[in-house]
């Protein structure tokens, strides 16, 4: 598949789990215990049950974090970069 084709795909590409939808929420939650946790639900832990929920939120976070980054290169905005002076060793403020 072309880059170019494999970039328009990520960009269509959206969280499998509607997270507006109680039911669709269940379902994620055990998909991500059998495929991320690799655990039985029936038998799954509650520390289990943490750990599938840490990888669906891991999830929706990563996705939203890359839309951002896309939107703002799409956009192409200005960033701002802050170099607090406590940061600096001493002998990097003589001349």
């Amino acid at each position: 598949m072309p880059k170019q084709q494999l970039i328009e795909a990520a960009y269509e590409y959206s969280s499998l789990v509607d997270f507006e939808n109680e039911a669709s929420i269940r379902e994620g939650l055990l998909s991500y215990m059998i495929q991320h946790v690799g655990k039985d639900p029936a038998f799954a832990s509650p520390r289990d049950w943490f750990r599938a929920l840490a990888y669906m939120i891991r999830g929706l976070l990563s996705d939203r974090y890359i839309r951002t980054g896309r939107t703002l290169h799409d956009k192409n905005v200005k960033r701002v970069y802050y170099l607090s002076m406590e940061y600096l060793v001493g002998r990097s403020l003589t001349k």
